[in-house]
């Protein structure tokens, strides 16, 4: 993998393709591209990738479905994530470059067609982000992620999500 960041980063510290709503190809990577050197198992640990249709079909422990509109708010209760990281998770591969600031993540089983996909990072990646950020003086270029509507939450947000759909090929 190329060391040098690509022309695909706009100045903020975390770009992710695809991201809002992007398709892609089933056998095509998640890339997340830093603007500075990260903790890659901070990552790795943390990087939740999920096929939204099975969300939907997720039984909450008292019984209260999950629907998209109150997603966040699901994925920021540990007990609901650590569900989702053993049950649902995307399972695949991580290819980091030399200096850890870019990384391609494959899925072990490619994506199912035509389906709508969920990136979901947590605050441990959030403030790992935003130390590197303080250290390095950045702070002054954002987060770099455009929540969609659904998971906007205001200036606390912890929480890093974006969304994908994959093509039918």
């Amino acid at each position: 993998m190329d060391s040098n960041p690509s022309n695909q980063y706009v100045g903020n510290f975390l770009t992710i393709t695809p991201n809002d709503s992007q398709e892609i190809g089933i056998n095509e990577p998640i890339i997340l591209q830093f603007a500075a050197p990260v903790d890659a198992n901070i990552i790795e640990d943390n990087l939740v990738i999920i096929n939204q249709n099975a969300i939907s079909n997720i039984e909450y422990i008292d019984g209260k479905k999950m629907e998209h509109s109150d997603m966040n708010s699901m994925m920021s209760d540990g007990t609901m994530m650590a569900h989702l990281k053993e049950n649902h998770c995307i399972k695949g591969t991580f290819e980091w470059n030399s200096d850890n600031t870019k990384c391609q993540f494959m899925p072990d089983s490619g994506f199912e067609a035509d389906t709508d996909y969920m990136v979901f990072m947590d605050s441990q990646v959030m403030n790992h982000m935003k130390s590197i950020m303080t250290e390095r003086k950045m702070m002054s270029r954002g987060m770099g992620m455009k929540d969609c509507d659904c998971h906007k939450k205001g200036p606390d947000n912890s929480n890093i999500i974006t969304h994908f759909r994959t093509r039918g090929n």
